[in-house]
């Protein structure tokens, strides 16, 4: 009997171990692949949103007003000197017409300047959640507040929004007051120095939390924030990034780095102001306050899935603070 040529069950089975192997290398192999490509696609989209948030911000500080004092000369004729002479008789007794009448303006004039300072002196250091009366920027580590000039585009003058209805909060302005802060679940309001960035409403309809930017007209926010609106303006701020678990300022006069800025107490702008951002793809991930400030000089170490971002913004239009203001700003923060 001829014996046909063939196979052995010994080595069919053989075959197919060996074939399965192979089959097993080849799936772990784009497995692994395709897992590297996605930490790398993931990698590079979180370092462009970094770049976009860090963009942002940088274009808004490069834009944020100074206030600069503006002194007039005061021109003086013979016909002032002798209104001056009127105001004084006018206030003793009212000597004549005319100079009764100079007098009387002379009076209203200087009543009206004392009191107006004194009201704002009295605003400004006895109640920490005033509006300020100058633009600029006021920041502490987590929030920033800043008045940036910018002429609107031409949709903002579309002022209908989807439902038809026409919106009460902001409306075009060459001057719109910035909030940039992290949003918590919780929503609690956040009210630090003249920075009022928070109310207790949730973000845009929204409870999540992440990186929150509001741009409105500086009249609305202060009109907003002096009869205790906020909540609206919360319900027109934009959620920038999700991804952004922490958000930390520090601000340099020229000389140090420091962790508040007000526009108002310190006569000006900062020289620079260096911002930190950490995030993560978990909006589980929480990280200490202070954590990405607690080095100036190298960022936090990258820990699980939160990476940290830095870069420090000049502004173009700060001025270098006098030092008598500096003086007398750093003996009222030792007293």
């Amino acid at each position: 009997m001829k014996r046909t040529p063939g196979y052995t069950l010994l080595e069919t089975v053989l075959a197919v171990a060996l074939t399965s192997v192979i089959m097993l290398l080849i799936v772990n192999a784009l497995h692994m692949y395709t897992k590297l490509l996605d930490v790398r696609r993931t990698r590079i989209e979180e370092v462009q949103l970094a770049r976009a948030v860090l963009g942002r911000i940088t274009d808004d500080l490069r834009g944020t007003i100074p206030h600069i004092e503006v002194e007039f000369p005061q021109t003086t004729s013979g016909g002032g000197g002798s209104g001056g002479g009127g105001s004084g008789g006018g206030g003793s007794g009212g000597g004549g017409s005319s100079g009764g009448g100079s007098g009387g303006t002379g009076s209203g004039g200087a009543s009206s300047t004392g009191t107006n300072t004194g009201t704002a002196a009295t605003s400004t250091t006895t109640s920490s959640s005033v509006i300020p009366t100058i633009a600029g920027l006021y920041g502490n580590p987590f929030e920033l507040q800043i008045d940036v000039s910018r002429l609107p585009r031409p949709d903002e003058y579309l002022i209908f929004d989807d439902s038809g209805s026409v919106m009460g909060v902001d409306v075009p302005s060459d001057t719109k007051t910035i909030a940039y802060y992290v949003n918590g679940v919780s929503g609690s309001a956040t009210t630090t120095g003249h920075v009022i960035v928070k109310g207790s409403g949730p973000v845009g309809g929204m409870t999540q939390g992440g990186l929150v930017r509001r741009s409105l007209d500086r009249g609305s926010t202060q009109y907003a924030a002096n009869n205790n609106l906020l909540v609206g303006l919360d319900a027109t701020s934009e959620l920038m990034a999700a991804e952004v678990i922490a958000l930390e300022f520090m601000y340099f006069d020229g000389v140090a780095w420091t962790n508040t800025w007000d526009s108002e107490e310190r006569a000006g702008l900062p020289m620079a102001v260096m911002v930190t951002v950490a995030l993560s793809s978990d909006p589980t991930q929480t990280i200490a306050a202070g954590t990405l400030n607690s080095s100036l000089q190298s960022l936090p170490s990258s820990t699980g899935a939160i990476r940290y971002y830095r870069t420090v913004i000049s502004l173009p239009s700060a001025r270098p603070t006098d030092e008598a203001t500096m003086a007398a700003y750093d003996a009222a923060e030792g007293s």
